[in-house]
């Protein structure tokens, strides 16, 4: 059975545009998943540990997708991290350290999802701009379970800091 999932992409290092453009190639090539939509690129400050300093820490690039997937959430996952490996990312490295990319399932169907390894929603939506409006941009009337509409959710924000950089990801270069 195929679900419809979003999932949230960024990058801060190593050419983020181009970090990006592999991940959905990677996305749009996988048996097990079709590529059904794509946000703008936004820009946003780079998030800091509490104490931590953002100054030098290069902005990210964000973006959204919709995916339909024939993976339960744990494989989907697996998937996921072994694809942010092989870019180059540590996966051992400091919570909201710089990174190649990081993709993120934002949401599963209309589960709700609470393991060890695995949240869904994800926790952050309700204060990521860099999230909120590029699913905004894609899916506005999608219920976040347990949150609202993504609409509704954007218009809750306090403080925004994302910007649009680029209509679509190919126009970032």
């Amino acid at each position: 059975m195929w679900v419809k999932a979003f999932l949230g992409l960024g990058s801060n290092q190593a050419s983020p545009s181009h970090q990006l453009l592999k991940a959905v190639a990677w996305l749009s090539t996988h048996k097990a998943i079709r590529l059904k939509k794509q946000s703008p690129l936004y820009s946003s400050p780079a998030m800091v540990l509490a104490g931590e300093s953002a100054e030098g820490v290069p902005d990210y690039l964000n973006m959204v997708v919709q995916i339909e997937t024939c993976l339960a959430p744990e494989e989907m996952l697996a998937e996921i991290k072994a694809q942010e490996q092989s870019q180059g990312r540590d996966l051992g490295a400091q919570r909201w350290s710089s990174r190649p990319v990081d993709i993120d399932i934002l949401s599963y169907g209309d589960q709700q999802i609470s393991t060890e390894t695995l949240t869904i929603p994800h926790l952050g939506i309700p204060e990521r701009d860099f999230v909120l409006l590029p699913w905004r941009d894609i899916a506005a009337d999608t219920v976040i379970p347990g949150l609202g509409s993504v609409a509704d959710c954007a218009a809750s924000l306090s403080g925004i800091s994302a910007r649009v950089v680029a209509a679509r990801l190919a126009d970032s270069k």
